[in-house]
């Protein structure tokens, strides 16, 4: 492979070009060039040279670069006529070209439609209509277990959204039998066998300290001593994951006292049958497998193409000779830019188009290195195959971005194994690159290198993710502050740094780390506003105004109260049909009817409203011109200079002055449940020789995120490393590309937990002592316990599955403080840990979801919404001569405003608020909360509070939250 420079008249243009771009080689100024030379040299026309890149973004960013070189270009009559028909270069998406020209040349490709517009296609609305149809027609008993679907559809909006995502991806998926059939195969080979359930209690996870079996696996046990099940006792069989799965040698007991061979074959005949009928996954496949054929034909009659669809139905039109040479006849030219990222249907449009019948000037520009939206369906052995089939090829070899003090140590870091980015059955070697003669470091006041690794070393508990929060929040985020802190002090700016994560999560706890040491931040994201909660809210607005009657009026009010609010609140309906009524213009309708609560709504509601504004005519009309975006990008309320806090797939193509490449770290330690396997969806079993090769294929794709990641410094480059010290082997998958990659550190830091500032090093001023007194006040420590003024409650004579008494609380509060400083463990897992045995499971896990999912009326959110939590958080705070304590069940804070919330318990013959308010004041409970809002009050020193929940837990979902608005005496 040579060296390919644009700027040597001696480079040859015509013919078929495949170029490698390494990270800052100059790519876009290598396409640019190559535009204006075919234009002024080859005498092409600008709208014969046909240019297609990754996104939207870029296509704009191309063609303000294009025009601007063509502008400086020598003047010729050429490069004049490019200029003035500059609007009608042809620079597209691949979805924007296949687009246009189906739409140009929809005879020759058989369309028996026009295509509409593709910013007018909004498909997914319409899948998401068919598929919520299929939920109320379609899913019938017979095919579906009904406990099944009542706990799947817990959440219709996260199951209308997993079958989408399922229907859009690309490949097949396995076909799983109906329930019936299930049901009907399991009666017909379970009388086949013998059942040794006995030693069911070798294995552990199954029985409890006891030795005795837990629930629901002695239920579960019971059923599969039958031979036969009817339907409902095969519900029930089915209703969890299967007893049987837990029977494997991993679990096997040290002190087995049989051979297990029997119950494995028990378990090898019976669990194929009981897997797919007991998994929701399997479920969400069944029905996506089931609606997504009908999904894709309510599209077409409708006239409208999704992406995918519009790809396939490219590549059919291309097999029609007139459209093909329609198109073919449109080009002299083709540069196929971030060709890592084409995927096979992708690569054929272009190889029927372009290759199979030469065109004169091909380009394929990309890297190999930089392939990292396999979730996209980019395919690096598309890339890999397509270069085999180009003869000219050429590399960028110099980087145009960095310092040569940092190249040189990349080059150095990347060539310690020249095959460190190779595939299992593909060559990648890496090639270093140079810099620019004459080029100069940025000098920096300390003296680390240009890559300097921070490294912390630590056993690893043998659960949870890796790194923990706490691992991040006291060793990595300190140092990274510091960092910050020091070199700002010297001369840098905010807006010099980025910090690239692994996802959102990881961003938002480093943000609010970050300006909890008063440093500003400023986080990227790719989602359009018109997705956005704001843009609903703004659309319903719009509606009441021009109609201000009861409908659009509660659509309006919906984003702002519960259901049960506005079922209760009829006065509040007519306030505000009243106010929407009034003649009012736009500006105050905007100004007066509406205001955000939090500084993201702001930035979205300014956003739109703006938007509006500068639209005249009717509220129709305007109405009409905001519904036509289908993008609008964000406009965060940020301080320009900021911290950039990023992923890493959105950093590709970006960058930076220093860079800190955090997320290079965490593990993937989240269980899959779906892995592709080329066009193969597989159940993830990782000792499946599939699913192991899919693995080995993402461990590929992770070190092209390292590369990735360390390819964004201009200046220098933090390189975070983190050991585990008992060298527990990592299963395969779960590694991080820096433990993938494995560099040895050069210049280092080694860290340890962050302690407080040093105390300050000057003495005080010293005066004789004075004579001590013996004179001691008495004080008294009262907590709300020894303060509060009960009065006793008649006793009440209710049913319920839960037990009475002090022990319910106890318990129920600790399971909530669990979930709640682990978000990750599921319910049903911390239960067959922790539940009592005469407690009822199905119960206790009902009554814990539905605390952390019911909305905390009055407002719209529930906990599981909210990222800041901390439970059981305890005060102690002085009141006069006398001292206040005590412990908060919990204080979370959303939308900038903090709340409290106390758990209640209590057996009540109702859990309206009128008897709510009662038990309130046989309790006084209304003393509880001023003294829980006064200490938090004090703490927070001014902070917004939104006030107190009191959440009677066996009163939920449908009642039992009592919401008492900020009231303190501090």
């Amino acid at each position: 492979m040579k060296r390919f420079d644009v700027l040597d008249p001696r480079t040859p243009l015509l013919g078929h070009h495949f170029l490698e771009a390494s990270a800052g080689t100059g790519k876009t100024f290598a396409i640019e060039h190559i535009t204006a030379r075919l234009i002024a040299e080859q005498r092409f026309s600008i709208d014969e040279i046909l240019i297609v890149t990754f996104t939207r973004a870029a296509t704009r960013e191309l063609k303000v670069r294009i025009h601007e070189t063509l502008k400086k270009c020598p003047p010729s009559f050429p490069l004049q006529k490019a200029l003035a028909l500059v609007d009608q270069a042809q620079i597209f998406t691949i979805h924007g070209f296949c687009h246009r020209m189906l739409t140009e040349y929809a005879f020759e490709a058989g369309l028996e439609f026009t295509l509409l517009s593709e910013e007018e296609s909004d498909y997914q609305a319409i899948l998401a209509d068919h598929i919520t149809d299929f939920f109320r027609t379609s899913l019938t008993s017979e095919e579906y277990s009904t406990p099944q679907l009542i706990k799947l559809f817990q959440s219709r909006a996260d199951v209308l959204n997993k079958v989408l995502n399922l229907i859009e991806k690309e490949g097949e998926f396995p076909d799983y039998p109906p329930f019936n059939h299930s049901h009907e195969r399991y009666n017909a080979i379970r009388p086949t066998l013998s059942p040794p359930l006995d030693l069911i209690l070798q294995f552990n996870k199954i029985k409890n300290k006891e030795g005795e079996i837990k629930e629901p696996y002695k239920t579960q046990v019971a059923l599969l001593e039958k031979k036969y099940l009817n339907r409902e006792e095969f519900e029930t069989l089915t209703a969890s994951e299967s007893v049987l799965s837990l029977t494997t040698e991993e679990n096997l007991s040290k002190r087995a006292f049989s051979d297990p061979r029997p119950l494995y074959n028990f378990r090898d005949q019976l669990l194929p049958i009981l897997e797919p009928a007991t998994s929701p996954l399997c479920t969400l496949v069944r029905i996506a497998r089931s609606v997504g054929p009908s999904a894709l034909r309510a599209l077409e009659e409708k006239e409208i193409l999704s992406p995918n669809d519009i790809l396939k139905r490219m590549g059919e039109a291309l097999s029609r000779p007139p459209f093909r040479e329609k198109v073919r006849s449109r080009y002299r030219a083709a540069i196929i830019d971030e060709f890592q990222d084409t995927d096979p249907i992708q690569w054929n449009i272009f190889k029927t188009l372009f290759i199979d019948d030469p065109i004169p000037a091909l380009y394929l520009v990309g890297d190999p290195k930089q392939s990292i939206y396999s979730f996209r369906s980019a395919d690096i052995y598309t890339y890999l195959n397509a270069e085999k089939m180009v003869s000219e090829k050429g590399y960028l070899d110099t980087n145009y971005r960095s310092d040569p003090a940092l190249i040189q140590a990349l080059n150095t870091l990347f060539s310690k194994n020249p095959n460190w980015l190779s595939l299992p059955d593909a060559p990648l070697p890496f090639h270093p690159v140079k810099h620019p003669e004459g080029a100069a470091n940025r000098p920096f006041p300390d003296d680390k290198e240009p890559i300097h690794f921070f490294a912390y070393e630590t056993k690893k508990k043998k659960w949870g993710s890796w790194p923990t929060i706490e691992i991040e929040e006291t060793i990595f985020f300190p140092f990274i502050a510091r960092e910050i802190l020091n070199l700002t002090k010297k001369g840098f700016q905010y807006s010099d740094f980025a910090i690239l994560v692994k996802d959102r999560h990881q961003s938002v706890r480093l943000k609010t780390y970050l300006e909890s040491c008063k440093i500003p931040t400023s986080s990227k994201r790719n989602e359009s506003l018109t997705s956005s909660p704001t843009f609903s809210l703004v659309r319903s607005l719009l509606e009441a105004l021009i109609d201000p009657s009861e409908v659009p009026v509660k659509r309006f009010l919906s984003h702002l109260y519960n259901h049960q609010d506005l079922k209760e609140n009829q006065e509040l309906l007519t306030e505000t049909t009243a106010r929407f009524a009034q003649p009012q213009s736009l500006e105050r309708a905007l100004r007066t009817l509406y205001t955000p609560t939090d500084l993201e709504t702001y930035a979205d509601y300014t956003k739109l409203s703006e938007l509006l504004l500068s639209h005249p005519g009717t509220l129709e009309e305007r109405l009409a011109s905001l519904l036509d975006h289908k993008e609008i990008p964000r406009v965060p309320l940020a301080d320009p200079n900021s911290v950039t806090i990023m992923t890493i797939h959105m950093s590709k193509g970006l960058e930076f002055n220093i860079v800190f490449a955090l997320g290079l770290i965490n593990r993937y330690t989240g269980r899959e449940t779906l892995i592709r396997h080329d066009k193969e969806w597989l159940p993830f079993h990782p000792d499946h020789p599939k699913c192991k090769a899919a693995l080995h294929r993402q461990e590929a794709e992770k070190l092209r995120q390292l590369y990735v990641a360390l390819t964004r410094a201009k200046h220098r480059l933090y390189i975070p490393l983190l050991r585990d010290t008992s060298n527990t082997p990592i299963p395969l998958g779960q590694a991080s590309p820096l433990e993938l990659f494995d560099p040895e550190p050069t210049d280092v830091t080694y860290l340890f937990p962050a302690k407080l500032p040093p105390e300050d090093p000057t003495f005080p001023e010293l005066h004789s002592p004075t004579s001590p007194s013996l004179i001691y006040p008495s004080r008294t420590l009262h907590s709300y316990s020894s303060l509060a003024h009960t009065t006793p409650q008649p006793p009440v004579d209710v049913e319920t599955d839960l037990p009475k008494g002090a022990e319910t609380g106890v318990l129920l509060h600790s399971l909530l403080e669990t979930l709640l400083l682990n978000p990750d463990t599921s319910i049903e897992t911390l239960l067959q840990k922790r539940l009592p045995p005469h407690f009822p499971f199905e119960t206790t896990a009902k009554l814990l979801h539905h605390a952390l999912h019911t909305p905390l009326s009055p407002h719209p959110f529930s906990l599981s919404e909210v990222k800041h939590l901390y439970p059981e958080v305890e005060f102690l705070y002085p009141d006069g001569p006398n001292f206040i304590k005590g412990f908060i069940d919990l204080v979370f804070k959303h939308n900038d405003h903090y709340f409290l919330l106390d758990w209640k318990t209590n057996l009540l013959p109702s859990y309206d608020p009128k008897t709510l308010h009662e038990t309130m004041a046989h309790h006084d409970y209304t003393l509880q909360a001023l003294l829980y809002n006064t200490a938090l009050s004090r703490y927070l020193k001014g902070a917004p509070i939104g006030g107190t929940y009191y959440i009677f837990l066996r009163g939920l979902p449908d009642e039992g939250i009592l919401f008492l608005p900020y009231q303190t005496n501090a």
